[in-house]
C-alpha cells in the first residue's frame, strides 16, 4: 500500500536450509511460492540479501545488473528489491513491482522502504522469537518418549484444578495406572521393546480421554 505495488513477496532466510523462502505474497501464484527457494547470491533477492544493500530497477530492459536471461515477468518494467537488516544482520528482502499508476519506483519510494525496513524488521523478530518460546515451552511440559504431557506439568495443572474445583465446590478425578511387570517385558523385548509399548499405551490414552482430560507420563511406566 505504501509504494502502490500490486505485486509482491516478502523472503526470509532459513537459517537451516540456508535458503530464502517466501513467506508472504501479493499477486503471485500460490504454485509459485511452494516451489521457490533461494540461496545467498543466487538471483535478484539473493544478491540483495547477500550485499544487504538495496536494488532499485527503473527499467528492466535496459538495466546492466540484470544479468538473468529469464528475466521476471513484470506488468511494468521497474521493481525494487530490499534487504530487511536487524542489528546489522540482513534477515530477509521485500521485493515490490508493478506500480498501480505505471510509474517507475523513485529513489523516494526505496527511501520510504528505508523508513519501515527497521519496523519491519523487529516485527519479524518478535514474530520468530514468540514461534522459538512457544515451542521451547510445548518441549519443556510434554514427554518426548510418548508425547504426553510430563510430570512437571501434570503437577501444575494438578493445583490449578484443585484450586478450581474449592472455588466452584466441583469434584476432580484423578487415574494413576502402572503398566504390570513393566521390568519383566522390558528385559525380555529390551528398550525398544519396551518403548514401543510405552507408545501405544500413550496413544489409547489420547484417544479415550475427553478434550477437557489432561493426560501425563508421571515417570517410566507410570501414568
Amino acid at each position: 500500500q505504501l509504494l502502490e505495488a500490486e505485486q509482491g513477496s516478502l523472503m526470509i532466510m532459513d537459517a537451516e536450509k540456508k535458503e530464502l523462502t517466501i513467506k508472504a505474497m501479493k499477486g503471485i501464484p500460490k504454485t509459485l511460492v511452494e516451489m521457490l527457494t533461494i540461496k545467498s547470491g543466487e538471483g535478484i533477492a539473493g544478491r540483495v540479501f547477500q550485499s544487504g544493500t538495496p536494488l532499485l530497477v527503473q527499467d528492466i530492459h535496459n538495466d546492466p545488473r540484470i544479468h538473468q536471461r529469464t528475466k521476471p515477468r513484470y506488468r511494468t518494467i521497474s521493481f525494487v528489491s530490499f534487504p530487511l537488516k536487524l542489528r546489522g544482520r540482513t534477515i530477509g528482502v521485500i521485493n515490490l513491482a508493478d506500480r498501480a499508476d505505471g510509474r517507475s519506483f523513485s529513489e523516494e519510494d526505496l527511501h520510504r522502504l528505508a523508513v519501515v525496513g527497521g519496523h519491519i524488521s523487529i516485527a519479524l523478530e518478535r514474530s520468530e522469537l514468540y514461534e522459538k518460546t512457544e515451542e521451547l515451552k510445548k518441549i519443556s511440559i510434554v514427554d518426548s518418549l510418548t508425547g504426553l504431557f510430563n510430570q512437571r506439568y501434570f503437577e501444575e495443572r494438578l493445583i490449578e484444578e484443585m484450586e478450581r474445583a474449592r472455588r466452584y465446590i466441583i469434584p476432580v478425578s484423578l487415574i494413576m495406572i502402572d503398566i504390570d511387570n513393566f521390568k519383566a517385558f522390558h528385559s525380555a523385548y529390551n528398550a525398544a521393546g519396551g518403548d514401543k509399548l510405552l507408545k501405544l499405551l500413550s496413544r489409547a490414552l489420547r484417544k479415550y480421554i475427553r478434550t477437557i482430560d489432561i493426560a501425563s507420563r508421571y515417570g517410566g511406566e507410570r501414568f
